[in-house]
């Protein structure tokens, strides 16, 4: 692979016609433009970085803290069952529609759906096999609870 050289250079407005003429004549071509402007306290708040609530819990009712969401863990029990017990993503997909679970879109589940959830699968596992739906839902699918 041939070697890139990059520049990076503080403009203080536009580049003319005839300097970008000039940079492309030389074999330089732009890769990025990043804008900048000032913004307004309203603006800043607005865009205050939001968090995204994990599958399985919902913002409680009084809005201080995550609670479980009893239909998604009831999903993610499931998906972690059938997972251990060796099932394809497309079976995990086709058992939870079958059971009615659905995305929090309100969407069927497909591969795809079942294989973004592994992360969350991955951090709330120990949650999951500690939780008292664990040994009726592994037992269900065939997951042994000494296998783990």
């Amino acid at each position: 692979m041939s070697k890139v050289e990059r520049v990076r250079e503080l403009l203080e407005g536009l580049p003319s016609p005839d300097e970008m003429k000039e940079r492309l004549a030389e074999g330089w071509k732009p890769i990025a433009i990043e804008w900048e402007r000032g913004a307004s306290e309203d603006d800043a708040a607005s865009r205050r970085r939001r968090y995204e609530v994990p599958y399985g819990v919902r913002i409680s009712g009084d809005c201080f803290h995550l609670e479980e969401d009893p239909e998604e863990m009831g999903a993610l029990t499931m998906m972690l069952a059938l997972l251990l017990s060796d099932r394809t993503l497309s079976e995990v997909a086709d058992q939870l529609n079958r059971q009615g679970h659905r995305t929090r879109e309100g969407k069927p589940w497909s591969q795809v759906t079942v294989f973004d959830m592994l992360p969350r699968l991955i951090e709330a596992g120990p949650e999951i096999k500690d939780g008292e739906s664990w040994n009726a839902e592994s037992a269900r699918w065939g997951t042994r609870t000494q296998d783990l």
